[in-house]
């Protein structure tokens, strides 16, 4: 199987926030592709994953595994965010970070 080997990870958490749910949807990652041994990315190229369905601790890494069958690869000191459907809708065009996408929430 290929890996993707990504840098500046997080593991965001996706939240139903709609009609007061505050339901639990799952985790995607996030990251910088710093190497893609499938070449379906570009190094550099920032992107969010499919629903995370498990991760392995392997060395001083961690490799995950998500819903679509690819597997990641990413240092253990990951970023954690909590973010809504909508927000995560506007993550995956590519545009913006967790970390940036929380930034403009406290703005607004």
């Amino acid at each position: 199987m290929f890996k993707i080997y990504l840098q500046e990870a997080s593991i965001v958490t996706v939240i139903d926030f709609s009609e007061a749910k505050n339901e639990y949807l799952g985790e995607v990652l996030f990251g910088v592709v710093k190497e893609d041994e499938s070449f379906r990315y570009r190094p550099f190229e920032q992107i969010t994953t499919s629903m995370i369905v498990d991760k392995l601790e392997v060395d001083d890494k961690l490799e995950i595994r998500t819903r679509n069958g690819s597997r990641y690869v990413v240092d253990k000191n990951l970023g954690f965010y909590e973010i809504s459907v909508k927000e995560l809708a506007i993550m995956r065009t590519g545009q913006y970070s967790p970390a940036r996408i929380i930034q403009i929430r406290k703005t607004t």
